[in-house]
């Protein structure tokens, strides 16, 4: 018992014991001292005895100051084995290292090129490819400098971070003789200082060797910008020299006219320069033409799926299937798609690029034209050929020699003679419709531009007939590639909802030639946009319109306190169209896809997909408030001016659209109900915002008002079942068996397959006629066929009479009239 005792004994009892010492005074020497240690439990059965109750746990004692510092030695490590890795990542600026002597000595050379800006056969594609080389080199020093930037933070970072921790170890070093530490602790926090020291000397030397670095990629920063302002100055001195004669007249130099070298060793040249530029920039920047690669295969796939869908399909409409055979080519469409796409892929490729690619495609657009325009035997398809490739090698031809006058005069002639002689509005073209306007005003105005630059091109002004002649040809040759690719994408828009996922879709396949129009519009639409965007390059606009554009964006008009922008109201336009185009395709998913497959009373589909549009209407102009930079707290003011407006003259309007709300909520009219407002009956057709529409019986659709189907009496013939009875009159001659008719009339309306047989079908005599029995046949049948079953069962019941011998008599009637006296002989018959 006194061993179990001092087992028991823990440090919190021997607290309480030394308080009260003079009440245990023998408890001390019984007890332990806590840091005696205790001894080890006896088994039970050792000494007979049941086992003593396990013992409480010591509190554990603080950790001393060398087991801290050596528990921060091992964080310090890790904490530097973390750097040291950010160190060894750091291949980026390795990266920097070696490619910029190559860049350096590529803007070297075009320095040397300076001179040729200010030379007159500077033309606009030298200076564009000029300009293109510049702005590369630009591209590739900003992203470094912004590499360098986030390096050189990254280093200052980490060089923070080591300075921290030596001041945390030196201060530790110096008070180790204050703390007694052991020898192995104070050796590994020399060995930590070491390792600090050599890391700080190590991101100091890369940090200075960045900062040169970065040093001398701002610099050619700066001089990049300076030269492409030079560009820039260039670009605008030869558009205001527009209008300035700056050569002799062509009368003259065709009088004086002589070759100094062979016109094909200049395009020869010239396509070699541009053989050679293409292939510097293939190989500095090889990925996005990998890319192009492997987008022109996908597309080749896909047309091709679509392809094989589309002779396995029927269409009723002759243009659909028109259009979807121009998927026959799917690797001239792939390679046409991907070809012009180089502008976006390359938006700094030299020029030869879109020149070789002109080239390439022309075997394209003609496979993919209509048979119509390919089959033509008039010469006019040819005319257009020679004239591009004629084109393409006048731009090759120096601008300054007289032989690039000769060619342009040339190209002139023949684009006027093209446009006058062939290409023609279609005389079945109807002359109001949008498409025909376009045509005739597109073609006169590339007449009357090639017919100006033909002029100056005669008198001299040779920058304003370049520009002329070079762009409306290039123009229209852009607008005859891009109607190659919108049919191209015509055909894929017209057979994606017939194929694949797509096809599967319930809305889709129900709606499939929506959504071909749609898309065939959207793709007409798109087609117009890209071709303005390539006119406003090739005319050297486009950076002004874009400028002009953004400074009418930041137009500002005050009204009081009100200040609006012209962003904010082209925002705010937009965000509503958005909002409304988003609610309208939500709804209509949930009306015709979604909401149709779930077990519902019918009507509420409709409410709910309305009740969704008119939400998203509402949350999408709160929206589109608060984008345009409205402040949503000022709506309080809006809404109070609003109500003074419904109280003088939006009250009607207001009023049906809260009818409107009930409707759709109460629902005691809903679409597909056969109603009777008034004088109007048909079926229920659609619930809008203000009214109604209903459709009549005989084809006319009437829109009512919500509020007169909520504040007037309606009839609704189908608002709890489909199911309507009907009844019509039977009259039978005297002397007929009136039950023998009732069994025979339930019995024939029992037969048919639209009456009811719950309730069934019953009949009543109903009375003595003037001339016959009169019954009432009665039966139930569904709305929608009420009068169809109505008319076949009279039909049956008057055969089943006839073959009863229970004809309905013919009334007759004896007529007598006075000064005549009735005799059976009409040969007696006369005056009394």
């Amino acid at each position: 018992m006194r061993i179990a005792f001092r087992r028991q004994i823990t440090c919190p009892a021997l607290a309480l014991l030394l308080l009260l010492g003079a009440m245990l005074c023998a408890a001390p020497a019984r007890g332990q001292t806590p840091a005696s240690k205790p001894a080890a439990p006896a088994e039970a059965g050792e000494t007979g005895e049941p086992a003593a109750e396990e013992p409480l746990p010591e509190p554990t004692p603080a950790p001393p100051e060398a087991s801290r510092l050596a528990q921060r030695l091992e964080e310090t490590s890790t904490e530097l084995r973390r750097l040291h890795g950010l160190l060894t990542q750091d291949k980026d600026s390795e990266r920097i290292h070696r490619d910029f002597p190559q860049l350096r000595q590529r803007l070297d050379k075009l320095n040397e090129r300076q001179d040729e800006i200010d030379q007159p056969a500077m033309g606009v594609r030298k200076l564009h490819d000029l300009e293109n080389e510049w702005k590369t080199a630009s591209t590739q020093l900003q992203e470094w400098a912004e590499i360098l930037t986030q390096l050189a933070k990254q280093l200052d970072d980490i060089l923070t971070a080591l300075n921290n921790l030596s001041e945390e170890w030196r201060q530790n070093r110096e008070n180790s003789a204050d703390d007694a530490l052991p020898e192995a602790v104070v050796q590994r926090i020399d060995t930590a200082l070491q390792e600090l020291s050599a890391t700080e000397e190590e991101v100091k030397t890369r940090r200075a060797r960045l900062l040169e670095l970065q040093n001398a990629v701002s610099e050619e920063i700066v001089d990049t910008g300076t030269v492409l302002e030079i560009l820039e100055k260039r670009r605008r001195e030869q558009q205001e020299r527009l209008l300035l004669s700056d050569s002799p007249p062509l009368w003259t130099i065709l009088a004086t006219f002589h070759l100094q070298q062979p016109v094909w060793k200049q395009i020869v040249e010239a396509y070699t320069k541009d053989a050679a530029s293409l292939y510097a920039f293939l190989r500095e920047d090889w990925e996005p033409f990998a890319w192009q690669l492997f987008l022109f295969v996908a597309l080749a796939a896909l047309i091709g799926s679509l392809d094989r869908q589309s002779r396995r399909t029927s269409f009723q409409d002759p243009a659909l299937a028109a259009a979807a055979r121009v998927l026959r080519t799917p690797y001239s469409a792939a390679f046409l798609i991907a070809a012009l796409a180089s502008p976006w892929i390359h938006p700094l490729a030299p020029g030869g690029l879109l020149e070789f690619v002109g080239l390439a495609i022309i075997p394209a657009v003609y496979r993919v034209l209509p048979p119509g325009i390919r089959d033509r035997r008039d010469g006019s398809l040819g005319l257009i050929l020679g004239l591009y490739l004629f084109s393409s090698l006048a731009g090759q031809v120096n601008r300054t020699s007289d032989i690039h006058r000769i060619f342009m005069l040339i190209e002139a002639i023949g684009g006027i003679t093209l446009l006058v002689r062939f290409l023609k509005p279609a005389p079945e073209a109807p002359s109001s419709s949008l498409w025909g306007f376009l045509m005739r005003f597109g073609r006169r105005t590339l007449i009357g531009g090639l017919a100006l630059g033909l002029a100056a091109n005669t008198l001299g002004n040779v920058g304003l007939a370049d520009l002329l002649t070079q762009g409306l040809l290039n123009s229209g040759f852009i607008a005859g590639m891009l109607f190659g690719v919108s049919r191209v994408l015509e055909g894929v828009v017209i057979m994606l909802p017939r194929t694949g996922s797509f096809g599967s879709i319930d809305l889709v396949r129900r709606n499939v030639q929506m959504f071909a129009r749609r898309g065939i519009g959207l793709v007409r639409f798109g087609s117009a946009f890209v071709w303005t965007g390539f006119v406003l390059r090739i005319f050297e606009v486009r950076d002004r319109v874009i400028g002009g554009l953004q400074s009418m964006m930041n137009a500002t008009w005050k009204v009081g306190s009100l200040e609006v922008t012209a962003a904010n109201l082209i925002v705010f336009v937009v965000a509503i169209f958005i909002t409304t185009a988003a609610a309208r395709s939500l709804s209509f998913i949930l009306r015709h896809d979604i909401l149709p497959k779930l077990d519902l009373p019918r009507g509420v589909p409709g409410a709910i997909s309305s009740a969704t549009q008119y939400l998203i209407l509402g949350l999408g102009f709160l929206v589109s408030l608060a984008v345009a930079g409205v402040d949503l707290g000022s709506i309080a003011l809006v809404a109070g001016g609003l109500g003074v407006g419904i109280g003088f003259g939006l009250q009607n309007i207001v009023n049906n659209f809260v009818s409107g709300l009930i409707l759709l909520f109460e629902r005691p009219v809903r679409d597909g109900d056969f109603i009777q407002a008034a004088t109007t009956f048909g079926e229920v057709k659609r619930i809008g915002f203000r009214s109604s529409t209903i459709r009549t019986f005989f084809g006319a659709e009437v829109i009512v008002p919500n509020a007169d189907l909520i504040s007037q009496t309606v009839i609704n013939w189908t608002l709890s079942d489909q199911n309507r009875n009907q009844e019509f009159p039977v009259r039978v001659a005297y002397g007929a068996d009136p039950g023998a008719v009732i069994e025979l009339l339930k019995s024939v309306a029992a037969k048919h397959e639209n009456t009811l047989e719950d309730p069934s079908p019953n009949a009543f005599f109903v009375a003595y006629g003037e001339n016959s029995l009169e019954f009432s046949l009665r039966f139930w049948a569904p709305f929608d066929v009420g009068f169809t079953t109505r008319s076949d069962v009279a039909v049956a019941v008057e055969r089943a009479l006839q073959e009863a011998g229970l004809a309905a008599p013919i009334p007759h009637r004896v007529v007598r009239l006075e000064g005549t006296v009735p005799t059976s002989d009409p040969e007696t018959r006369g005056p009394t």
